[in-house]
Protein backbone atom coordinates (compact mmCIF):
# COMPACT_ATOMS: atom_id res chain seq x y z
CA UNK A 1 0.00 0.00 0.00
CA UNK A 2 1.16 3.32 -0.75
CA UNK A 3 2.44 5.64 1.99
CA UNK A 4 0.15 8.48 1.25
CA UNK A 5 -2.66 5.84 1.52
CA UNK A 6 -1.69 4.57 4.55
CA UNK A 7 -1.33 7.77 6.11
CA UNK A 8 -4.41 9.23 5.01
CA UNK A 9 -6.22 5.78 6.38
CA UNK A 10 -4.00 6.56 9.66
CA UNK A 11 -5.62 10.34 9.79
CA UNK A 12 -9.31 9.00 9.14
CA UNK A 13 -8.94 6.02 12.03
CA UNK A 14 -8.05 8.92 14.28
CA UNK A 15 -10.65 11.59 13.25
CA UNK A 16 -13.19 8.60 14.14
CA UNK A 17 -11.65 7.54 17.49
CA UNK A 18 -12.09 11.36 18.64
CA UNK A 19 -15.39 11.87 17.05
CA UNK A 20 -16.58 8.48 19.29
CA UNK A 21 -14.78 9.59 22.10
CA UNK A 22 -16.21 13.16 22.35
CA UNK A 23 -19.51 11.63 21.81
CA UNK A 24 -19.30 8.90 24.31
CA UNK A 25 -18.05 12.30 26.80
CA UNK A 26 -21.17 14.07 25.65
CA UNK A 27 -23.25 11.28 26.64
CA UNK A 28 -21.70 10.89 30.00
CA UNK A 29 -21.99 14.56 30.89
CA UNK A 30 -25.99 14.14 30.20
CA UNK A 31 -26.19 11.44 32.51
CA UNK A 32 -24.39 13.28 35.11
CA UNK A 33 -26.29 17.30 34.53
CA UNK A 34 -29.69 14.56 34.64
CA UNK A 35 -28.66 13.55 37.94
CA UNK A 36 -27.61 16.58 39.50
CA UNK A 37 -31.06 17.82 38.30
CA UNK A 38 -32.85 15.47 40.03
CA UNK A 39 -31.08 16.51 43.21
CA UNK A 40 -30.94 19.99 42.90
CA UNK A 41 -33.71 20.87 40.79
CA UNK A 42 -33.80 24.38 39.38
CA UNK A 43 -35.31 27.27 40.87
CA UNK A 44 -36.56 30.19 39.48
CA UNK A 45 -34.65 32.87 40.95
CA UNK A 46 -35.31 36.72 38.82
CA UNK A 47 -32.08 38.08 41.12
CA UNK A 48 -29.84 35.85 39.03
CA UNK A 49 -30.71 37.62 35.95
CA UNK A 50 -29.81 41.15 36.74
CA UNK A 51 -26.83 42.36 34.73
CA UNK A 52 -23.16 43.26 36.06
CA UNK A 53 -24.56 46.63 36.51
CA UNK A 54 -27.46 45.29 39.13
CA UNK A 55 -30.01 46.23 36.71
CA UNK A 56 -32.86 43.80 35.33
CA UNK A 57 -32.45 43.44 31.38
CA UNK A 58 -35.87 43.83 29.53
CA UNK A 59 -36.37 40.42 28.99
CA UNK A 60 -40.16 40.38 30.11
CA UNK A 61 -40.28 36.98 29.35
CA UNK A 62 -39.13 36.50 32.62
CA UNK A 63 -41.46 38.18 34.54
CA UNK A 64 -44.26 35.92 36.36
CA UNK A 65 -46.45 39.00 36.44
CA UNK A 66 -46.87 41.46 33.07
CA UNK A 67 -44.70 44.37 33.24
CA UNK A 68 -45.59 47.25 34.24
CA UNK A 69 -47.89 48.84 31.08
CA UNK A 70 -48.05 45.37 29.42
CA UNK A 71 -52.06 43.72 29.73
CA UNK A 72 -52.35 40.67 31.72
CA UNK A 73 -53.92 38.92 28.43
CA UNK A 74 -51.96 35.92 28.14
CA UNK A 75 -53.50 34.73 24.95
CA UNK A 76 -51.28 33.37 22.54
CA UNK A 77 -51.97 34.49 18.70
CA UNK A 78 -52.10 30.63 17.12
CA UNK A 79 -49.33 31.85 13.95
CA UNK A 80 -46.10 31.27 13.36
CA UNK A 81 -43.00 33.69 12.50
CA UNK A 82 -40.38 32.21 10.01
CA UNK A 83 -37.82 35.09 8.90
CA UNK A 84 -35.58 35.29 6.20
CA UNK A 85 -33.64 38.42 6.34
CA UNK A 86 -31.06 38.64 3.11
CA UNK A 87 -32.26 39.17 -0.44
CA UNK A 88 -30.38 36.20 -1.79
CA UNK A 89 -32.59 33.37 -2.96
CA UNK A 90 -33.40 30.64 -0.46
CA UNK A 91 -31.78 27.34 -0.73
CA UNK A 92 -33.73 23.95 -1.95
CA UNK A 93 -32.95 22.72 1.73
CA UNK A 94 -34.74 25.91 3.34
CA UNK A 95 -37.22 25.55 0.54
CA UNK A 96 -38.59 22.19 2.12
CA UNK A 97 -38.10 23.21 5.66
CA UNK A 98 -40.57 26.23 5.20
CA UNK A 99 -42.89 23.40 3.17
CA UNK A 100 -42.70 20.55 6.14
CA UNK A 101 -43.51 23.31 8.53
CA UNK A 102 -46.63 24.58 6.56
CA UNK A 103 -47.77 20.53 6.07
CA UNK A 104 -47.35 19.79 9.50
CA UNK A 105 -49.40 22.75 10.80
CA UNK A 106 -52.11 22.98 8.12
CA UNK A 107 -54.48 25.27 10.95
CA UNK A 108 -51.81 27.49 11.51
CA UNK A 109 -50.98 30.52 9.54
CA UNK A 110 -46.93 30.57 8.48
CA UNK A 111 -46.14 33.92 8.21
CA UNK A 112 -42.91 34.64 6.09
CA UNK A 113 -41.22 37.29 6.53
CA UNK A 114 -39.27 39.03 4.19
CA UNK A 115 -37.37 42.50 3.24
CA UNK A 116 -40.21 42.73 1.51
CA UNK A 117 -42.89 42.89 3.94
CA UNK A 118 -40.83 43.09 6.85
CA UNK A 119 -42.33 47.16 7.35
CA UNK A 120 -46.05 45.19 7.53
CA UNK A 121 -44.94 44.10 11.16
CA UNK A 122 -42.86 47.13 12.18
CA UNK A 123 -45.01 48.91 15.28
CA UNK A 124 -45.05 52.12 14.74
CA UNK A 125 -43.59 53.52 18.62
CA UNK A 126 -41.03 50.39 18.27
CA UNK A 127 -38.85 51.09 15.01
CA UNK A 128 -36.15 48.49 14.11
CA UNK A 129 -33.15 50.12 15.42
CA UNK A 130 -31.19 51.66 13.13
CA UNK A 131 -27.92 49.53 13.47
CA UNK A 132 -30.06 46.72 11.96
CA UNK A 133 -29.06 47.31 8.63
CA UNK A 134 -25.00 46.49 9.58
CA UNK A 135 -25.74 43.64 11.49
CA UNK A 136 -24.98 40.19 9.40
CA UNK A 137 -28.07 38.43 8.28
CA UNK A 138 -28.14 35.50 10.71
CA UNK A 139 -27.86 38.25 13.52
CA UNK A 140 -30.46 40.30 12.05
CA UNK A 141 -32.06 36.68 12.87
CA UNK A 142 -31.53 37.09 15.61
CA UNK A 143 -32.69 40.36 16.55
CA UNK A 144 -36.24 39.77 14.71
CA UNK A 145 -37.68 36.91 16.87
CA UNK A 146 -37.08 38.51 19.47
CA UNK A 147 -38.76 42.02 18.30
CA UNK A 148 -41.63 39.61 16.75
CA UNK A 149 -42.15 37.52 20.07
CA UNK A 150 -42.34 40.73 21.85
CA UNK A 151 -44.75 42.62 19.87
CA UNK A 152 -46.54 40.00 17.95
CA UNK A 153 -46.71 37.04 19.80
CA UNK A 154 -47.13 33.42 18.65
CA UNK A 155 -44.38 30.91 17.50
CA UNK A 156 -40.67 31.39 15.69
CA UNK A 157 -39.62 28.63 13.65
CA UNK A 158 -36.13 28.35 11.65
CA UNK A 159 -36.58 27.09 8.91
CA UNK A 160 -35.47 24.20 9.01
CA UNK A 161 -37.19 20.46 8.25
CA UNK A 162 -40.00 19.81 11.16
CA UNK A 163 -41.56 16.63 11.94
CA UNK A 164 -44.22 17.62 15.01
CA UNK A 165 -47.41 19.67 14.86
CA UNK A 166 -47.40 22.62 16.77
CA UNK A 167 -50.90 22.62 18.24
CA UNK A 168 -49.89 20.50 21.23
CA UNK A 169 -47.54 23.27 22.50
CA UNK A 170 -49.93 26.12 21.68
CA UNK A 171 -52.98 24.26 23.58
CA UNK A 172 -50.35 24.21 26.17
CA UNK A 173 -49.25 27.54 26.39
CA UNK A 174 -52.79 28.48 26.42
CA UNK A 175 -54.17 26.07 29.00
CA UNK A 176 -51.13 26.55 31.68
CA UNK A 177 -51.30 30.41 32.21
CA UNK A 178 -48.38 30.37 34.17
CA UNK A 179 -45.81 29.77 30.95
CA UNK A 180 -44.51 32.49 29.11
CA UNK A 181 -42.47 30.41 26.44
CA UNK A 182 -42.08 27.14 25.50
CA UNK A 183 -39.22 25.48 23.44
CA UNK A 184 -38.04 22.35 21.91
CA UNK A 185 -36.05 20.09 23.89
CA UNK A 186 -32.27 20.05 22.71
CA UNK A 187 -30.94 16.91 21.26
CA UNK A 188 -27.91 16.90 23.75
CA UNK A 189 -26.33 19.48 26.56
CA UNK A 190 -23.71 20.21 23.21
CA UNK A 191 -26.23 22.22 22.15
CA UNK A 192 -27.58 24.54 24.74
CA UNK A 193 -25.98 26.83 27.95
CA UNK A 194 -25.23 26.06 31.21
CA UNK A 195 -27.72 26.88 34.12
CA UNK A 196 -25.98 30.18 35.30
CA UNK A 197 -28.16 33.02 33.56
CA UNK A 198 -25.79 36.02 34.56
CA UNK A 199 -25.23 38.05 32.20
CA UNK A 200 -21.50 39.64 32.51
CA UNK A 201 -19.62 42.65 31.13
CA UNK A 202 -19.83 42.96 26.80
CA UNK A 203 -17.01 40.48 25.65
CA UNK A 204 -16.63 38.59 28.75
CA UNK A 205 -17.84 35.36 30.23
CA UNK A 206 -19.75 34.66 33.08
CA UNK A 207 -20.25 31.43 34.79
CA UNK A 208 -21.29 29.18 31.64
CA UNK A 209 -23.38 31.78 30.42
CA UNK A 210 -22.78 32.92 26.85
CA UNK A 211 -20.54 36.34 26.38
CA UNK A 212 -22.76 39.11 26.55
Amino acid sequence: MPWADRARRVKHAGFLARKRAYRGYIQARDLSFAAYNTIVPYQFDPEQHKDAWGDFPRMYFLDRDPPPGVSGDRSVPRQIFTLWTGDNEMSPNRIAGLTSLQSRNPDIPIIHVTPDNLSEYVVDEHPIHPAYQHLSLVHRSDYLRAYFMHHHGGGYSDIKSTSHSWTAAFDRITREKILWIIGYQVPSSSACGGRDPRLGVPGHQVGSSAPA
